[in-house]
C-alpha cells in the first residue's frame, strides 16, 4: 500500500475517461484526480530500480523536485527527502517510453505497461562546505549528515533572458531545520557536485553576512533585470520566519575577486 508523500506522480488532463490514478506495482494510490485528469506512478519508496548499476532504494517523505534534460533522450528528476538523515535522489527516465507511458494513459486510461524508468541513484557524488577548496566524495548518507531536505527548483541557464539569471544548470534546496541553523545548498547538474551556500557565498568585501542559516523551505530566482547580478527570494519556514532577499553579484568569489568557478560565475 502507498501511503502520503511516498509515491511520485505524474498527471495529465483525460477528457475520454473518468478520474484515476494507477499504481505501476499493483498498490492503491491515495490521490483523487478530478475535472478529467489522469495520473499515473513513476517511482515509490523503496523502489531500486533493476539492472540500473545502483544500489539505492528511493528514500522516504518526498518533498521538493525539479527536472532537467542532461540529453535529447532522458529526463532526469531530483527528488527531495524530507527525513532526519535527508539525501535527494536523481531519477533518469527514457523520454521516449515515457513519452509512450503519457500518450497511453490519454488514449486508453493505462500506462499498457510501458516502462520509463532507466536508473535511480543520489544525486550528488560529492559535496562541499567551503566553494569546492575540499570535497566529501559520497553515493550514500554514510559519508554525509544532511537535515530535512525541503522544497527544491530546477534553474536552466539564462532563465530570463540571455545573461539573466544562472549561468548553470543548478538545483536550490535547504535545510528545514525548525531552527535558524538550516543551510541553503546548490547542486550542480552536469557535474553532480554539491555546494552548501549558508556561510560560504556572499561574504565578500561590500557584503553583509553572505547567505543566510535559517530554516529553509523555499529558495525562489528572481529576475534583476540585467546580467550582472542573481536574486534568490528566500523564505523560512520556522527559525527567523523573516522573508529575505538574497543579492548575489556574478562572477566574484568569496574574496570579491574575479573567478569563473561555479559559485562565482552564479
Amino acid at each position: 500500500m502507498c501511503t502520503p508523500l511516498s509515491t511520485l506522480l505524474f498527471a495529465i488532463s483525460v477528457t475520454a475517461f473518468a478520474p484515476l490514478a494507477c499504481a505501476l506495482d499493483g498498490g492503491t494510490l491515495r490521490v483523487n484526480p478530478r475535472s478529467g485528469w489522469s495520473g499515473f506512478e513513476v517511482i515509490s519508496i523503496g523502489d531500486n530500480p533493476a539492472a540500473d548499476g545502483f544500489t539505492w532504494s528511493m528514500p522516504g517523505t518526498f518533498d521538493g523536485l525539479g527536472a532537467w534534460m542532461p540529453d535529447s533522450v532522458t529526463m532526469r528528476l531530483l527528488v527531495n527527502h524530507e527525513i532526519s538523515d535527508a539525501t535527494i535522489s536523481e531519477v533518469n527516465l527514457s523520454l521516449v517510453s515515457f513519452r509512450a507511458a503519457i500518450s497511453n494513459t490519454a488514449d486508453v486510461g493505462s500506462t499498457s505497461g510501458v516502462t520509463f524508468v532507466n536508473s535511480a541513484r543520489q544525486a550528488y557524488d560529492r559535496w562541499s562546505g567551503d566553494a569546492g577548496a575540499s570535497w566529501t566524495n559520497t553515493s550514500n548518507t554514510v559519508t554525509t549528515s544532511f537535515s530535512r531536505f525541503c522544497s527544491g527548483q530546477s534553474y536552466a541557464p539564462d532563465t530570463f533572458g540571455p545573461g539573466r539569471g544562472f549561468v548553470d544548470d543548478l538545483y536550490i534546496t535547504g535545510e528545514e531545520v525548525f531552527a535558524e541553523s538550516g543551510r541553503l545548498f546548490a547542486l550542480d547538474l552536469a557535474n553532480r557536485d554539491f555546494y552548501q551556500l549558508s556561510g560560504v557565498t556572499g561574504s565578500g568585501p561590500g557584503g553583509i553576512g553572505g547567505m543566510p542559516f535559517d530554516s529553509w523551505e523555499n529558495a525562489a530566482l528572481l529576475d534583476t533585470g540585467e546580467t550582472n547580478h542573481v536574486a534568490l527570494l528566500l523564505s523560512p519556514d520556522g527559525g527567523s520566519e523573516d522573508m529575505q532577499i538574497y543579492i548575489g553579484e556574478k562572477g566574484k568569489d568569496t574574496n570579491g575577486q574575479a573567478s569563473n568557478d561555479l559559485l562565482a560565475r552564479n
